[in-house]
């Protein structure tokens, strides 16, 4: 993967919950991507801000080497805890803080080739899509100091139309399992920017991350 395939700057979606049969609208994301200069080495910085009604306000910020991905360092801010952790050779150190006022030390030795969870679709995107693709990798989860296997699948390609000015996106349909969770991502072929996801958190609950005004084309 080279992350010079991916958009650089800041992209929006909004949020939408699926349950029970109904949708409705509960937020809004901003994903911004830039190239940065830390102390002479250059890195991918990505900050990922969410509101939610239903799950609250996130923040993360990850850092990785450029143009390969490897992490470097992770930030996440939720509702009630806060994470910060450092890559280091095989290792993992940093912390968990809650609300309460507790610090939980974090140190943990990771296989030799691993990957940050919230980037994984990075590296995909980041990748050279094509029918039949299959990537997988080893991550390390910092929301819950651990490490699981997420894998991808490109199931095949469709056609959207944004509502706003009619204009036809092509993508590509990637089939994600996320640790035990299944997500779907659609990726514009010649942007390799995201422009829908799902994730399926129950057999009846789906959060959809969506540009405004999506439809596919064909129903």
């Amino acid at each position: 993967m080279d992350a010079a395939r991916l958009p650089l700057g800041v992209d929006s979606l909004d949020i939408y919950l699926l349950s029970g049969g109904a949708e409705r609208r509960v937020g809004r994301l901003w994903d911004e991507l830039q190239r940065v200069d830390v102390a002479g080495a250059s890195l991918a910085r990505r900050v990922y801000r969410t509101e939610n009604a239903v799950f609250g306000p996130t923040l993360d910020t990850t850092y990785s080497k450029w143009p390969d991905l490897r992490p470097r360092a992770h930030w996440s801010e939720g509702r009630t805890s806060a994470v910060e952790v450092a890559y280091r050779g095989d290792s993992v150190v940093g912390h968990r803080s809650t609300t309460l006022g507790t610090v939980v030390p974090i140190t943990r030795r990771l296989p030799r080739t691993v990957t940050d969870g919230a980037s994984f679709d990075l590296l995909v995107r980041a990748s050279v899509l094509t029918r039949g693709l299959r990537l997988s990798s080893t991550a390390y989860l910092a929301a819950a100091d651990s490490v699981a296997l997420i894998s991808a699948l490109v199931t095949g390609d469709e056609q959207w139309r944004t509502n706003l000015g009619g204009e036809i996106v092509n993508v590509w349909v990637v089939q994600m399992d996320y640790a035990g969770l299944a997500s779907t991502l659609w990726i514009d072929k010649a942007t390799h920017a995201l422009i829908r996801q799902t994730i399926r958190l129950a057999p009846d609950i789906t959060i959809i991350f969506s540009r405004p005004q999506l439809t596919r084309v064909g129903g």
